[in-house]
């Protein structure tokens, strides 16, 4: 096996490589037509490689020259597909649209010549093997050939030039390193014209194949002086690995031959197995090496973060959170814009919540509906805004474009998500870097873990914020029961007091009736007359106090066990005297919306009382909620009570009122206890407690039924169902 054998099965290695590129490029967006124009460039490339190596293979002059026209047959595409594929990467498609079509032209005309005498005939014999001559057709060809690739340089440069600082430069850079190292395998035509030269060419159409797939398929690109670093470390080790058993059998053949024998080839054979082992192992090693000097910088913050992260969960204060956040980003990785944006449930939309920038000002607020949330609650990955924008370039995607649209108000490179049980809490906005160095592939790693550690202290700061309202929502209601117990000995206290000062003042007006005024001056009679005034008004106001106390002493008992025979009017009689106190029921449209011949129900007077207090409370405070937030013209808050049988012995009341409504997530929680919807300006913060004790009354206490129906906006229903009974049966 000599060194042609060696050589044809490497280009035949290369060339499938290549068909692999192609095929990978292509079907990661096959809609693309940059993807489309390069992986027929690489097309063009399997067959210029494939029908080398079978040129290397063949035996007689007739093959060889066969073989070596066949490769043309993808050859002679590779100028106008070049320069296709610069014009895509630059986005100058429609400038050079003639040049294009020309180019194509030429390439289709070529095509069946590159198969004539007219173009190779004769062969070239030296060192490293055989080649077909030029004729003067493939002079005019390589011609051509250089114009377009000049070309295809001076776009890919002005592409580099005119590229903004960034990602879009990196991949810039990509493919102007990629083009110049593509100008290497022209040395591959040298033999055609008797200049004989180890035909190493092939290797660089591979390297400029895979820098250029990369830099297309990889949106999120690596530091450029890491792409270089990797490529050189790659070519000069396994051009070593690869090159070793070709120097070894050209140079050595014979001096094997005389110490082996005929199993001479097995030595070569050995060694490119034993460099193929360890050439791996080396080019991780010195790639190693490598980067650690070069990303020394981009390491430290790395790590830094690593640690911020791990000591977030300690951090119970939400905005202390978030803005230890933004610090560490800005400071460690040195941005000029950081932001963190939470989930507010109520207003549902995604809500500014810590900031740290000296010129830029974020957006405040993101709605749940919008295409970034979409976005990453579907990826649930880091969305890179270069990424976002080439791809709107290759696809037309609406939601693309309102992705691009809303990261460009965000000032957004990267927009990192932080889930939790697939549940977007929020998501980290950062801005370039203020080296205007890219983001790489580590750095998003490192944010995403980064996102996950501020997902766990987020609900762990939640966690400790409900423990603690809990534990104050638990001792107000604690003191509440304590001071509804001590009312009922005070308002005796009280009462008794309200009850002497009638008295007292019943009798001095007695006393003052029983008196002879006669003789009395005008004057005095005239000061008689204005303490009998006097002691009428402390009458008066003595009586109306103590029908206020009894009857807040009526509301604070809990009332007999027993149930009794209650009219619906007799529990919202009762109920009304209370809640003036505390409704301006003149303000609002009361309505009673039911017939007065309804039966009885069955239920505790004092329970329902409560029952029907708390439900005309919370409709109130709605109406005020939704004048606050709507300020609607000519609004009037309606309370309206209905009722009416069912066919099961029950009869059914609603409470109707058109305050501002429950939204749909938050009603399967208004019976929890604790939870509250009360939180407007007018209403100090609910204690939850109203309505679980509601359904406790008429669930457990009156074996009853409660339902709840609302929309935002729209009002509330509650409907009561009770048993109903003749008075008879009313049980004491």
């Amino acid at each position: 096996m000599d060194n042609l054998k060696f050589l044809s099965i490497s280009l035949f290695c290369e060339s499938f490589f290549v068909a692999a590129i192609a095929l990978f490029v292509l079907f990661k967006n096959p809609r693309s037509r940059v993807n489309i124009v390069f992986s027929s460039y690489s097309f063009t490339g399997f067959i210029f490689l494939f029908f080398t190596a079978m040129m290397f293979l063949a035996k007689d002059e007739y093959s060889i020259i066969f073989w070596d026209r066949m490769v043309y047959l993808g050859v002679v595409f590779m100028p106008s597909l070049m320069f296709h594929l610069g014009a895509l990467i630059s986005k100058r498609e429609k400038e050079y649209k003639i040049w294009i079509i020309l180019g194509y032209v030429i390439s289709i005309i070529f095509f069946p010549i590159s198969q004539t005498d007219y173009f190779l005939k004769d062969l070239f014999r030296y060192k490293w093997g055989f080649h077909a001559v030029a004729q003067p057709f493939h002079h005019i060809f390589i011609s051509i050939f250089l114009v377009f690739i000049i070309g295809y340089l001076y776009i890919v440069y002005q592409n580099y030039h005119n590229s903004s600082p960034g990602q879009e430069r990196n991949q810039a850079k990509y493919y102007l390193i990629a083009s110049v190292v593509l100008m290497l395998t022209s040395m591959q035509f040298m033999p055609a014209y008797k200049i004989g030269v180890y035909p190493v060419g092939f290797f660089f159409i591979v390297v400029y194949l895979a820098i250029v797939g990369y830099a297309m398929v990889k949106y999120r690109l690596m530091d450029i002086r890491i792409a270089a670093t990797r490529t050189s470390v790659f070519i000069a080790v396994y051009t070593i690995i690869l090159g070793f058993p070709f120097v070894l059998t050209a140079s050595y053949r014979d001096f094997l031959i005389n110490r082996v024998g005929i199993n001479w080839f097995y030595i070569p054979l050995i060694s490119m197995a034993v460099l193929a082992t360890v050439g791996p192992f080396i080019y991780i090693y010195i790639n190693k090496r490598i980067e650690d000097r070069l990303l020394r910088e981009q390491r430290r913050y790395q790590d830094t973060l690593k640690q911020a992260s791990l000591g977030m969960t300690r951090i119970r204060d939400l905005n202390k959170l978030f803005k230890l956040i933004v610090h560490i980003l800005t400071r460690t990785v040195r941005l000029n814009y950081a932001a963190i944006y939470f989930y507010n449930e109520k207003a549902d939309k995604y809500m500014l919540s810590a900031l740290r920038d000296h010129e830029l000002s974020g957006t405040s607020e993101i709605a749940s509906n919008s295409a970034l949330i979409e976005l990453l609650d579907h990826k649930k990955e880091t969305i890179v805004y270069e990424e976002v924008k080439r791809k709107n370039q290759d696809i037309i995607s609406l939601q693309l474009k309102d992705v691009e649209k809303t990261m460009v108000g965000l000032c957004a490179s990267l927009v990192v998500p932080c889930f939790t049980r697939d549940k977007l809490l929020g998501f980290l906005v950062m801005g370039e870097k203020l080296s205007k160095q890219i983001y790489t592939q580590e750095d998003i790693n490192i944010f995403s873990v980064l996102s996950h550690q501020t997902a766990l202290a987020i609900e762990n700061a939640l966690f400790y914020q409900e423990v603690k309202e809990t534990q104050t929502q638990l001792f107000q209601a604690e003191k509440m029961a304590t001071i509804g117990t001590m009312a009922d000995g005070l308002s005796h206290q009280i009462n008794n007091r309200f009850n002497a000062m009638s008295i007292i003042a019943e009798d001095s007006l007695d006393t003052m009736g029983m008196m002879n005024f006669d003789g009395i001056s005008e004057e005095n009679k005239k000061l008689i007359e204005e303490f009998r005034h006097a002691f009428d008004r402390i009458k008066n106001n003595a009586l109306q106090g103590g029908e206020v106390v009894r009857g807040l002493l009526k509301y604070s008992r809990t009332g007999k066990t027993g149930l009794e025979a209650l009219t619906i009017d007799q529990i919202l009689d009762s109920t009304i005297e209370m809640v003036r106190y505390k409704v301006k029921v003149d303000e609002l449209n009361f309505l009673r919306l039911y017939s007065k011949e309804l039966p009885f129900v069955l239920g505790n007077l004092t329970q329902l009382q409560e029952v029907f207090f708390n439900l005309i409370d919370n409709a109130n405070d709605a109406i005020h909620e939704r004048m606050e937030k709507a300020a609607e013209i000519d609004y009037r808050g309606t309370i309206q009570i209905n009722a009416h049988t069912l066919p099961d012995g029950f009869i059914r009341i609603i409470f109707e009122d058109n305050g501002l409504g429950v939204k749909k997530e938050d009603q399967e929680k208004l019976f929890t206890p604790f939870f509250t919807t009360k939180v407007s300006s007018r209403q100090r913060q609910g204690t939850g407690l109203g309505l679980y004790v509601i359904k406790k009354i008429i669930g457990q206490y009156h074996n009853g039924r409660i339902f709840v129906e609302s929309g935002f906006m729209k009002g509330t229903k509650f409907i009561i169902e009770l048993p109903q009974t003749k008075k008879t049966e009313a049980k004491e």
